[in-house]
């Protein structure tokens, strides 16, 4: 939603503007919690750690944007968890990023 692009317009300017530290946005993905119970989640709070893992202890670049399975996923359409990394490319083809 908005607040999604926001976060991540924000996360572009912060890593433009400060280029010593490394700034990233990225998605724990759908965990189970109290809140999300009947929805449908399926990853464990464990599991929702990994992009959160990958950018704190990892290669992580700033301005970039992380699924939920720690790799680099596109800003203009999703990439489900498993699919190929993001390598950048103008227009990526959600085919290629959604099973």
């Amino acid at each position: 939603g908005l607040s999604k692009a926001a976060l991540t317009c924000y996360t572009l300017m912060q890593a433009k503007r400060y280029p010593n530290l490394t700034v990233t946005s990225l998605s724990p993905g759908f965990i189970q919690t109290a809140m999300t119970k009947g929805f449908g989640a399926k990853l464990t709070p464990d599991q929702g750690t990994v992009s959160l893992i990958r950018c704190l202890f990892g290669d992580a670049v700033s301005g970039y944007y992380y699924g939920s399975d720690g790799l680099r996923s596109p800003l203009t359409v999703c990439r489900d968890p498993g699919m190929p990394e993001y390598q950048g490319e103008d227009n990526p083809d959600p085919a290629k990023y959604n099973r």
